[in-house]
């Protein structure tokens, strides 16, 4: 004989959460030299983009980031992408979150970081090669970088 129980178990559904995680180069898609096949990028701006259009209306978005850093136009991006939505943005550095990914590290309305993990903020560094009127270009390209 089982005893009849006094309570209702409910879900609750509320709006869905968007993680994304943000492991690896910060990058864009790129055409694999052995293959020649496009490599879909899951830390460039498009695949951020894409994300977070397919995850449609959310309450949230969470931000895990664990990147040495990697292309400035793709970071750039992202964290414009981010700063545009209209919900909360938490960003959880999960382990480094190094020269570009430090900025869309500052997407975020919070960002969360244990205290065995590292943030590395330095200015913009290229490689160059060419005349001498091509390298003062590229010296004005880098102070307009840092400026930004």
């Amino acid at each position: 004989m089982f005893k009849q129980r006094s309570f209702e178990i409910k879900q609750i559904a509320d709006k869905p959460i968007l993680n994304l995680y943000l492991y690896g180069e910060i990058q864009a898609d790129y055409t694999d030299w052995w293959s020649g096949e496009i490599v879909k990028s899951t830390t460039s701006a498009d695949y951020v983009r894409k994300a977070v259009e397919e995850a449609g209306n959310v309450a949230e978005i969470n931000v895990y980031i664990n990147s040495i850093g990697g292309s400035v136009a793709e970071g750039n991006a992202i964290y414009n992408i981010l700063k545009r939505q209209s919900v909360p943005v938490t960003v959880y550095v999960d382990a480094f979150a190094y020269s570009v990914a430090s900025v869309i590290a500052m997407a975020g309305d919070k960002v969360i970081m244990p205290s065995n993990t590292t943030m590395m903020i330095h200015n913009a560094r290229m490689g160059a090669y060419g005349t001498a009127e091509m390298l003062r270009k590229v010296a004005d390209d880098l102070d307009t970088i840092n400026e930004a």
